[in-house]
C-alpha cells in the first residue's frame, strides 16, 4: 500500500474487498485533490500489521486504483512516516 497521510481513510480496490467479503456499511463524502467531491462506499476490514489486528474503516475504490494506507489506519496502529528513510515508525499514542 502506498502511503497517503492526506487521506483519511485507507482505499483498497472494490473487486478485492468483494473478494474478501468486505461489506459496505455507509456511504462518505470525500474532498479529492482537486477540490471536487464524491461520495464513496466504505466498510470496515480486520488489518493486521506486525501481529497487530485493528479494525479499520476502508473506502471500495475503482479496480485500477493504487491501495492506500490513510490516516486512521496509521493512527490506530500507532505509526508516523518517516520519509527520509521512507518507512513507518512507531509513535506513543496522545491522550491532552
Amino acid at each position: 500500500m502506498l502511503v497517503d497521510t492526506g487521506a483519511t481513510f485507507s482505499l483498497v480496490p472494490r473487486q478485492y474487498l468483494q473478494e474478501l467479503g468486505i461489506e459496505v456499511v455507509r456511504e462518505v463524502r470525500f474532498r479529492l485533490a482537486d477540490e471536487s467531491t464524491v461520495s464513496m462506499p466504505v466498510g470496515r476490514v480486520l488489518m493486521r500489521l506486525d501481529g497487530l489486528e485493528e479494525v479499520v474503516p476502508v473506502v471500495f475504490g475503482p479496480n485500477n486504483a493504487t491501495p492506500l494506507l490513510g490516516a486512521i489506519a496509521m493512527e490506530a496502529f500507532l505509526l508516523a512516516p518517516d520519509p527520509v528513510n521512507q518507512r513507518l515508525v512507531p509513535v506513543d499514542g496522545l491522550l491532552k
